[in-house]
């Protein structure tokens, strides 16, 4: 037995030197490799700035630029859908929720500053590729294509700004009336229609003359913005899109809403929730979900938006022809033909079959002016569900005295119609008091 045993120690013991034998010239090889190599690290510092400068450059802003649009309308449409009662939130106040305040309609300035921070750094990004685009270009920016592209941009993160923030504060500057950003979008929207228009590029000049009409009906240019509506087809859309990247390049109303992770908002106690029951609407499709009935974070039936969901990269409309549509019939409604008003208002709804029954979703209703301006209010919220323009329309209606009475459930009394500046940016503005 202690022959058997002092023969397996020994076999062991050999097993043990030749494995430490073999370890040693693995790593005596692997030291030798070491020595042939050089590991010095030279750190280049940043990038210099002025490559942006570079026309070589221009195209990677202009795609910049673009993402921080979609951002910013993603951000800021997500906060005031909820405030302008398109969608309950029925999930966490946490991530990709909303705060206790703005459920109750309120906008503060402690409030998601990173809405306030996001829509300007894309206005900021746009305008700052601009200038070092006409520097680099100067007689060619007026035809180039990628001007024409940032010009565009920079007027739609303008109109963003315009619509929603109550004030203008450019580049650390005072605050000013809103109108500021809007008058800059008109410029800009004005300016990317030539500059397309020269590229060969009659998409994108069409999208800028449709975002100017918009954008003037809230400055009041009323023949200018029918002038320009009536140059956009029906079948006309301009989107913000998503690629998807990261969750915060989704669509952020589908992924705040899709399950996985969140039920953040739902159709519940809606105007929509009745209107697409009783009509069938295809423009504003909801349904529930029985392996979840409620929302997340709070004892809400979770009704799920349809227009969107799931599909976490679909686009959003930024502008489009049945948008001018309305404009052109809110025009009508401001000369006093309300009757002429109502037919082009209907000219939207004929076409719409309900999801239900196949047949014709209703017409609307009038025998007066003012049911005639109901109708275009809403017709103006069933065409810009879950698009964040809607805020912008009642505040619009608030600050002009528009007529017509919508229903309650589009009751905004006490409720925030702006953002207000926000807290970090008067805190580190010495002109904003």
């Amino acid at each position: 037995m202690d022959t058997e045993r002092n023969d397996r120690l020994r076999g062991s013991r050999t097993s043990h030197t030749a494995e430490r034998g073999m370890i040693f010239c693995k790593v005596a090889v692997f030291v030798m490799f070491l020595a042939g190599c050089d590991f010095e690290v030279t750190n280049p510092g940043p990038v210099d700035d002025s490559f942006l400068n570079s026309p070589e450059a221009a195209e990677a802003v202009a795609n910049g630029v673009e993402r921080a649009l979609s951002e910013a309308q993603n951000k800021v449409g997500f906060q005031n859908i909820v405030i302008a009662r398109e969608e309950a939130a029925a999930g966490n106040p946490g991530n990709f929720g909303h705060r206790v305040a703005i459920r109750a309609g309120l906008l503060r300035a402690e409030d998601r500053p990173a809405v306030w921070a996001t829509a300007h750094r894309g206005r900021w990004m746009a305008e700052d590729g601009l200038k070092r685009l006409r520097e680099s270009l100067g007689t060619a920016f007026a035809t180039s294509p990628l001007a024409a592209r940032i010009l565009l941009y920079a007027g739609y993160t303008n109109r963003i700004l315009g619509d929603n923030m109550c004030f203008a504060v450019i580049d650390g500057g005072p605050e000013e009336p809103r109108t500021v950003h809007l008058e800059r979008a008109e410029q800009q929207f004005t300016d990317a229609i030539s500059a397309a228009q020269a590229a060969g590029l009659p998409d994108l000049a069409t999208a800028a003359q449709a975002a100017r009409a918009s954008v003037r009906v809230t400055l009041g240019k009323w023949s200018e913005a029918v002038a320009d509506a009536q140059a956009i087809p029906d079948a006309f859309e301009f989107q913000a899109t998503f690629t998807g990247a990261t969750e915060l390049e989704n669509n952020r109303i589908v992924h705040a809403n899709v399950s996985e992770p969140w039920r953040a908002l739902s159709v519940h106690g809606t105007f929509f929730e009745d209107y697409y029951t009783d009509n069938g609407d295809p423009r504003t499709p909801w349904t529930t979900n029985p392996d979840f009935p409620r929302g997340d974070g709070v004892d809400i039936p979770w009704l799920v938006e349809r227009k969107y969901n799931p599909n976490r990269l679909a686009p959003i409309n930024l502008s489009s022809g049945r948008e001018m549509r309305l404009i052109e019939a809110e025009a009508m409604l401001r000369d006093g033909d309300w009757q002429a008003a109502l037919v082009a208002i209907n000219g939207l709804r004929a076409g719409l079959t309900s999801d239900f029954t196949g047949q014709p979703i209703p017409l609307w209703q009038a025998t007066t002016a003012v049911e005639a301006w109901t109708a275009l209010k809403l017709e103006r919220a069933i065409e810009f569900w879950l698009e964040g323009r809607t805020l912008a329309d009642h505040r619009r209606y608030a600050e002009f005295g528009v007529p017509g009475d919508l229903p309650a459930l589009f009751d905004m009394t006490g409720r925030s119609l702006c953002f207000p500046t926000s807290e970090p940016e008067v805190d580190t503005n010495p002109n904003i008091s």
